[in-house]
């Protein structure tokens, strides 16, 4: 056996080193002063404590390792029995000494596990040398591992922090961003908003940036250029590019633009949109960098994340909606600063036609003011009565003479007549006359003619909200029509109090509107300007054909504003017309019906009725024949019949105790009648074959004033509570594809508005369907229209027909003044037609662009938004 000092002197030593690196890790201090293991700081008495209830445990494992360490040590004794007395006495303090540090060091291990549950499989001390072997290397390999774990940790913290950062940032940045937004959109729609368009504007500028600043910073490269995300980040990095560009371009252009819109007023009837004049070099580049943007999108590869793929396609196209909403109104914004007299002062007339009393092209012209717009500031004249205008030494032109004998020997004399004649093209041109021809107006440069009616005022009130007018009285969406057109004149009797009241009227609900113009009112007053100059409310007439053109073409206004029955004999349109001739405001008492039949077969209805005197049985007078051969037979297509019914609603006693304002006095002939003259408007192409009517007197039967057969005449008086009826028989020509639809005047009452036949038509003739066929009956323009003479209906919109048409009409010329019993038409038809025609629905062969679509995405747009807006729900539903 070797001295302490050698082998076991050095494993001793060891585990001396092994005790103190073990107290290091259970809060021991080392050895106390007495040299004993104390093993606990002065804190600790506890935890030593508890050492020393554990220690006994480990006694009999201890005492194991001692055995087997005494048995080594007596083989070893065997073989040096000549220093055995020595070794032993050297020995065994030596190994008094190793089991009290092994069990201290045993103890303080129990007692630091069970303190912090710290779990270090340490080597017992069995095994022999390899067991001592691997407790001596253990701590070091143990230390290894700690600091480099502690070392990957504080890396791993370092990295996720930096990234949570960076995440955190974009987090509040996208909020701040979808904040703006939400401000900015309640501030543009009214909802109201706690800050300024301005502030708002600044916020949202910022944010976009400030994100897009965080997402291209260099940390994301490296999840950009290491990970499977390279195609996300460089999509979302694009996407919040592209964002950024449109803000800090477009948008602040377009905002500086609102912002000077913004809480415009009338200032003594004028107001200031020369920002507007901007607005075409503005949208300009819009265009260009919205086309941009969506090509940079569109190369931008599929990310490899779905909700990501969809953000992007989401993104282009909300760009691409915007730039085809913008190209819709690119006319009507090129020609804002011509319209806004950039070239100099430029006067609009606004007619306040009243269908109170009726006339062919809407009502009578009571009301006149100039529009004059100046270098962008736009003011509005008052609207003052036309009666005592100075009347023209020579009519308007040549024109006019021909017109007279259909409207009246003077109808072009006096505002309120010339809107007999149903083409408000010529009505305007007249009034234009008119206007200039009074003191002061001679050196006028006027551009255009505005005609609209309380219907059209009504709508613009639904859009902008009420007004008050200087007695109190409120009119809004729903109250406007219903007053100027009846109550009016109950409440005010007396003529010079109803000019006054709608003059005023008249005046401030345009002050209204023009002063309450923003985003939240903007949508709806394009759907009014729309729907009201395609139902006959608002119509317009541009001294440049150029200007009339585009202003159409936008789809902001109808192309029925230009007053005008459809050109195109693929279309076949009828108009029936209706002018009061008794001074008294009683239309609002008139209901209209309006029904097309078409009829087919070997026997026409104008054979029919050219045998019989009658097209309909309600009509006392004989049919008069009207054809004037303007269709050759061989281009000859479908029969109608039309049949107008006109009913007096007033009562026999209402027609006695109203104002005689409205039933027209008893100095009239019928007090509370309705005396019309009606025009009668043959399709484009087409003709008029026979009209039967309980007639006072024929007008003219012509085809040389316009494109179109026009035939005029006076209807009998319709006594209250009485009805008369129309009819007559319309050839289309065979290119026509689609029914024929007839047109009235707008007739507005308690009911609501009646205009016609809306494009319904009874189809009388027998059909033989195919499968897949549609049974021949009501049809609707927008329909299949390619329906023969003999019935049969082709759902794809192709027709053939087989029939005869080639007749002579004797009897009344229809050229002057007639009884209509003397009135008689024959006719005998012979020959044969072949009319065919192809399509399919409304939009037949038609290329043009929806005019409306602007508008449809407008509404579709403001239908998801509701006040207050909640851009954050609605991006989370995406």
């Amino acid at each position: 056996m070797r001295s302490s000092s050698g082998r076991h002197g050095r494993r001793a030593s060891s585990f001396r080193a092994d005790d103190s690196q073990m107290d290091g890790l259970s809060g021991t201090s080392g050895a106390d002063s007495n040299g004993d293991v104390a093993g606990i700081n002065g804190n600790d008495h506890d935890d030593y404590a508890a050492a020393g209830n554990v220690r006994n445990d480990y006694d009999y494992a201890g005492s194991a390792a001692v055995a087997d360490y005494d048995k080594q040590g007596d083989e070893s004794g065997a073989k040096h029995s000549d220093s055995a007395d020595s070794h032993v006495a050297r020995h065994t303090p030596h190994r008094d000494t190793h089991r009290h540090s092994h069990r201290v060091h045993r103890s303080i291990r129990a007692a630091a596990r069970n303190k912090d549950d710290l779990k270090l499989n340490t080597p017992q001390h069995v095994g022999g040398r390899k067991g001592r072997s691997l407790l001596a290397i253990a701590p070091g390999w143990v230390r290894a591992v700690v600091v480099v774990l502690v070392t990957m940790f504080a890396a791993v913290t370092c990295v996720a922090a930096l990234y949570a950062a960076s995440v955190t940032r974009m987090v509040t940045n996208a909020q701040r961003v979808l904040s703006s937004a939400e401000s900015l959109a309640n501030t543009a729609l009214g909802c109201g908003s706690d800050e300024s368009l301005s502030e708002v504007a600044q916020n949202l500028v910022k944010s976009t940036n400030d994100l897009n600043k965080e997402l291209n910073g260099p940390q994301w490269d490296l999840i950009r250029d290491h990970t499977r995300f390279s195609s996300d980040i460089t999509a979302a990095r694009e996407m919040l590019s592209s964002v950024d560009t449109l803000v800090n371009g477009p948008f602040t252009d377009l905002l500086g633009l609102a912002q000077n819109l913004q809480g415009f007023s009338m200032k003594n009837g004028t107001v200031d949109v020369s920002a507007l004049m901007d607005m075409p070099e503005i949208v300009s580049e819009t265009h260009k960098d919205l086309k941009t943007q969506i090509a940079k999108l569109d190369s931008i590869p599929t990310p490899s994340i779905a909700k990501m793929a969809s953000m992007l396609n989401m993104e282009k196209t909300a760009l691409q909606t915007v730039d085809s909403m913008l190209s819709e109104y690119d006319d009507l914004i090129n020609l804002m600063p011509q319209l806004l007299g950039e070239d100099g002062e430029r006067t609009y007339l606004v007619l306040v036609q009243n269908p109170a009393e009726l006339r062919s092209s809407g009502g009578m012209v009571g009301t006149i003011a100039a529009v004059t717009a100046n270098k962008g500031k736009v003011t509005i004249g008052d609207f003052s009565s036309t009666s005592g205008w100075d009347i023209p030494e020579q009519p308007l032109d040549d024109k006019v003479l021909e017109e007279r004998p259909a409207f009246g020997d003077t109808f072009d004399e006096y505002p309120a007549t010339t809107t007999i004649n149903p083409e408000f093209q010529r009505v305007a041109q007249y009034n234009k006359y008119l206007w200039l021809n009074q003191k002061d107006n001679k050196d006028k440069n006027v551009a255009g003619v505005i005609g609209l009616d309380p219907v059209f005022l009504e709508s613009l009130l639904d859009a902008t909200g009420q007004v008050k007018l200087s007695d109190g009285k409120v009119l809004d969406g729903s109250t406007t029509v219903p007053f100027l057109l009846h109550d009016l004149y109950l409440e005010h009797p007396k003529f010079e109090e109803q000019n006054k009241y709608v003059s005023e009227a008249a005046q401030e609900i345009m002050t209204h509107v023009l002063g309450n113009i923003n985003g939240s009112s903007a949508s709806g007053l394009l759907k009014a300007v729309r729907q009201t100059s395609a139902g006959g409310h608002l119509k317009l007439w541009m001294a440049n054909e150029l200007e009339q053109t585009a202003l159409i073409s936008t789809g902001l206004i109808d192309d029925k504003a230009g007053g005008e029955l459809s050109a195109d004999e693929t279309v076949p349109q009828a108009g029936i017309y209706l002018s009061e001739l008794q001074q008294g405001k009683q239309d609002w008492y008139l209901r209209t019906t309006t029904t097309v039949t078409k009829t087919c077969g070997d026997v026409s209805a104008t054979d029919t009725a050219g045998v019989t005197g009658s097209l309909d049985g309600r009509i006392t007078s004989a049919a008069a024949g009207t054809q004037l051969g303007l269709v050759p037979a061989d281009q000859a297509g479908a029969e109608y019949t039309v049949t107008f019914t006109m009913k007096n609603t007033m009562t026999k006693a209402e027609a006695k105790t109203l104002p005689e304002f409205i039933t027209g006095g008893t100095e009239t002939e019928v007090p509370g009648g309705l005396l019309y003259r009606v025009v009668l408007t043959a399709p484009y192409g087409g003709e008029i074959n026979v009209v039967q009517a309980d007639t006072v007197k024929w007008g003219a039967n012509t085809a040389t004033m316009y494109d179109r057969q026009y035939v005029t005449f006076d209807q009998q008086w319709i006594e209250p509570g009485e009805e008369r009826t129309i009819a007559f028989t319309v050839r289309v020509k065979n290119t026509a594809t689609q029914p024929l639809d007839v047109v009235t005047t707008p007739v507005v009452n308690a009911d609501g508005i009646e205009t016609g036949s809306n494009g319904k038509v009874t189809d009388e003739c027998p059909a033989e369907l195919s499968p897949g066929e549609v049974k021949a009956g009501t049809a609707d323009s927008g329909d299949a229209a390619g329906t023969g003479s003999d019935g049969s209906t082709d759902t794809s919109g192709n027709g053939s027909a087989d029939g005869s048409a080639n007749g002579s009409t004797e009897g009344s010329d229809v050229n002057g003044s007639t009884n209509g019993s003397d009135a008689t038409a024959n006719g005998q038809t012979n020959g044969s037609q072949n009319a065919s025609g192809s399509g399919t629905g409304s939009n037949t062969g038609n290329t043009k662009k929806d005019p409306s679509s602007g508008l449809s995405a407008l509404d579709k747009i403001k239908s998801q938004l509701s006040c207050p807006v909640d851009i954050k729900s609605l991006a989370g539903a995406v």
